[in-house]
């Protein structure tokens, strides 16, 4: 598969352009995927944050450890469409 890949790659650059757009692509629906989850996640923990019971204390703790993945996620995604971007 990789063989495959990189001779259709190797044979012309509008070909590594075209791959490049679509991994850009690919990483911004990524990157909206992501930052949706992170607005859940904010929002579920707004909510849970007035609770005292321990059960909503539990989740409270889920979900913002699922808020702190989700906004280093798209830290990440970011830089990473950056760099493709000024890479071609």
């Amino acid at each position: 598969m990789k063989q495959l890949f990189r001779s259709f790659l190797a044979a012309k650059r509008n070909r590594r352009r075209l791959a490049l757009r679509v991994a850009i692509r690919l990483l911004r629906i990524v990157r909206d995927i992501e930052f949706d989850e992170m607005e859940h996640y904010e929002r579920l923990t707004c909510a849970l944050d007035n609770n005292s019971i321990i059960d909503s204390q539990l989740s409270f703790l889920s979900a913002e450890d699922e808020w702190s993945a989700s906004e280093h996620a798209l830290g990440f995604l970011d830089c990473a469409i950056d760099d493709l971007n000024f890479a071609y």
